[in-house]
């Protein structure tokens, strides 16, 4: 009896940790994971504007949450976190667009559900300072 009880208690123990791992794996995709989906070059090659897409849009028509990402070499300037509105469904690379001067980007980002919004980001700013403008 015994020995039993200690194959049942090994079973249970197996069938928790597996259904804990396939929950947190759940939770980390739909919510955490970050899926690059756009990058920008500036002309100079210097800098460069990664957009990720950061876990799964809400359900059934929420918005997908993105993360807009400014580097000067492999030196993290800054990020900003912006919503695609798409009808819930994902963000893709043509819903943003950049154009680049000297010293800034400015992003637009094009979604089926609202208008263009346009973000500024300075490369003389850090995470903390981002210089952003609604249009």
């Amino acid at each position: 009896m015994k020995k039993t009880g200690k194959i049942i208690l090994t079973a249970v123990t197996a069938v928790f940790i597996v259904m804990s791992a396939a929950a947190v794996l759940m939770i980390y995709r739909t919510k955490y994971r970050e899926t690059e989906i756009a990058r920008f070059v500036s002309p100079d090659r210097s800098r460069q504007l990664i957009v990720y897409e950061i876990g799964e849009p809400g359900f059934p028509y929420g918005p997908a949450d993105c993360r807009v990402v400014l580097l000067a070499g492999k030196d993290r300037i800054g990020s900003l976190d912006v919503q695609v509105f798409n009808d819930g469904g994902w963000a893709k690379e043509s819903d943003f667009s950049a154009a680049w001067t000297d010293d800034s980007v400015s992003v637009t980002v094009h979604s089926e559900e609202q208008e263009d919004r346009l973000y500024y980001l300075s490369k003389n700013t850090t995470s903390d300072q981002l210089d952003q403008a609604w249009m």
